[in-house]
């Protein structure tokens, strides 16, 4: 469900007002629903409700499509006969493209409401919006911006230059330091997060074409209890679930988070690591520095990632693996001995 503290959703409801203005932006529909038909909001297939929109493009979740709760959803001709019953269907050759359209036509980011620099009150160079909310014993440095609605809790300090954007909830007894900002974001208590850190932007979505669609970002930032972000780390808000950083985690400087991803709790996530979107982090898991990984991914509870992997692969609970592409260490080890090896013998044929 799209948080209403963040988007607000726009006066197209029925089916048949979306369908008409997707048509204007050149999605062509060979079905749509029952135009009088109400839509409430956008979810994820295993997430819909019965008002929900939601969309398939990629057989991977096909058993998703037929199961989902989904009141309505965006899919290709050969995935009719899929749909459950109560599944009201808008039909294309292109659904990821008509969903962007259809979720933008949907929802506005009420942030843009909250520009306007008259609406602001100072208090010692901290701009302060009159419908935050700041509990007692919060300390605000010259430069600071709090947006409307946004909520402090007491006993957290933000440093020079950092921005709240509107709607954003902080816990108690967290240090946002120097020009960090935050939109679209719930963070917790005893929260540290490190200069230059960007929480809640949009994620890297667009579904490709001549032109390419940006897909809206609909979804959240949830930065739980005592999470510690590293300076310069990017943590990309959901498409339209949340991304979750859990309890203790600790993510090191200059990392990418991408939209959709959930991390467990107590993790150490080391510099200069790319984490691609809707990847799965388990409990106690340790990256080491450079690491990419690839999406859609899980990466069970207690294992470990050596720095400098290329995840392309699930990685099963509690095992080390290392190496580009990455693997079980002591199979990496294996392949570096035989290259040794032929390195030294001057090459010939494996046996």
């Amino acid at each position: 469900m799209v948080d209403g503290r963040f988007f607000k959703r726009t006066d197209l409801e029925k089916a048949g007002e979306l369908a008409e203005a997707a048509t204007k932006r050149n999605i062509i529909f060979s079905q749509t629903p029952e135009a009088g038909l109400k839509i409430a909001s956008v979810a994820p297939l295993k997430d819909a409700g019965s008002a929900d929109l939601s969309f398939l493009d990629n057989m991977k979740y096909q058993s998703d499509f037929s199961n989902t709760g989904a009141g309505f959803c965006v899919v290709r001709p050969k995935f009719i006969a899929s749909a459950p019953q109560s599944c009201a269907l808008f039909v294309t050759e292109n659904p990821y493209s008509a969903y962007a359209v259809l979720a933008d036509l949907m929802f506005d980011d009420i942030g843009s409401e909250c520009f306007a620099a008259e609406a602001y009150k100072s208090y010692n160079g901290a701009f302060v919006h009159p419908d935050a909310s700041l509990e007692e014993g919060v300390t605000l440095a010259p430069g600071v911006t709090v947006s409307a609605r946004a909520e402090i809790g007491s006993g957290t300090k933000l440093y020079p230059n950092v921005y709240i954007g509107a709607g954003v909830t902080v816990g108690r007894d967290c240090a946002l330091t120097a020009g960090a900002s935050v939109t679209h974001a719930l963070i917790g208590d005893y929260v540290r997060i490190g200069p230059g850190v960007r929480v809640g932007q949009e994620g890297f979505g667009f579904a490709p074409g001549a032109k390419h669609t940006p897909v809206p970002q609909l979804g959240r930032v949830i930065l739980q209890d005592h999470v510690d972000l590293g300076a310069g780390t990017a943590i990309d808000r959901g498409a339209s679930g949340d991304t979750v950083i859990g309890e203790g985690t600790k993510i090191d400087n200059l990392v990418q988070i991408g939209h959709n991803v959930r991390v467990g709790r107590h993790c150490f996530i080391a510099g200069q690591t790319a984490v691609a979107g809707s990847v799965t982090i388990e409990d106690y898991v340790s990256i080491g520095g450079q690491t990419c990984i690839a999406g859609h991914l899980t990466i069970a509870g207690r294992a470990q990632v050596a720095g400098g992997a290329a995840v392309m692969h699930n990685v099963p609970a509690g095992e080390i693996w290392a190496g580009a592409p990455a693997q079980p260490i002591r199979s990496m080890f294996k392949e570096v001995a035989i290259l040794k090896k032929l390195a030294k013998t001057g090459g010939g044929e494996l046996t």
